[in-house]
């Protein structure tokens, strides 16, 4: 296989999808960006875990099933002044008070009770096991993504350049053919006209492109 630089521009254009993948790989491995994997990665593992459905009520970090227990521990919390431990700067052995302002509040939670944590405990630990897996592979496949893009925007550079110069190219034809027409069939007249009107540059073959003999 031609390397790419090798190319025309015609070939460049009609590159199928895997000679592209081909050139990207090459690419990355001259350069020492690892490939990648020939599988591609599955779909994250989804939570199919039974959601907890028990109401738990939490007040100040503690945690109780009776709506009724937990407004009596919130009355008792907001009967009197609450304070909370501080330091001054850095100094983590120095601690003083200072009043809290804000009064405590039930918050209302779902949680899992310990036996029904016992019950599904197992599908769980292997739903974070699998988690997990995926996780360390989707880190890795993005890592080598990211390392891959640059390589890939410079093929696809090259494919794109190498379509606008073609067209381009088209356009250089069509307009010879009516130059020649304003030149009376004049080929060197028509390709005077040419070269003012276009920035010819890359196209230094220009008369055997457009079909004049050479």
């Amino acid at each position: 296989m031609k390397k790419i630089e090798e190319l025309t521009d015609e070939e460049l254009v009609n590159l199928t999808s895997e000679q592209i993948n081909y050139y990207i790989d090459f690419a990355c491995a001259a350069a020492g960006i690892a490939l990648l994997p020939l599988d591609e990665l599955g779909p994250k593992p989804e939570k199919c875990v039974a959601q907890p459905k028990t109401t738990v009520y939490e007040i100040a970090g503690q945690f109780t099933l009776d709506s009724e227990h937990a407004r009596r521990i919130l009355e008792a919390f907001n009967s009197g002044k609450l304070y909370r431990s501080t330091y001054p700067g850095s100094d983590y052995y120095t601690k003083y008070l200072e009043e809290k302002n804000e009064s405590v509040k039930i918050e209302t939670v779902s949680m899992y009770t310990n036996e029904e944590w016992q019950a599904i405990k197992d599908e769980y630990t292997n739903y974070a096991q699998r988690l997990k897996e995926w996780t360390t592979e989707n880190t890795e496949y993005e890592k080598i993504k990211k390392a891959r893009k640059e390589t890939e925007e410079e093929i696809y550079d090259l494919i794109s350049a190498a379509r606008h110069k073609l067209s381009k190219l088209n356009k250089i034809k069509t307009d010879f053919a009516r130059y020649l027409v304003l030149a009376n069939n004049n080929p060197e007249i028509a390709l005077k006209f040419l070269r003012n009107a276009y920035d010819l540059s890359g196209y230094e073959d220009i008369e055997l492109q457009i079909g004049l003999p050479v």
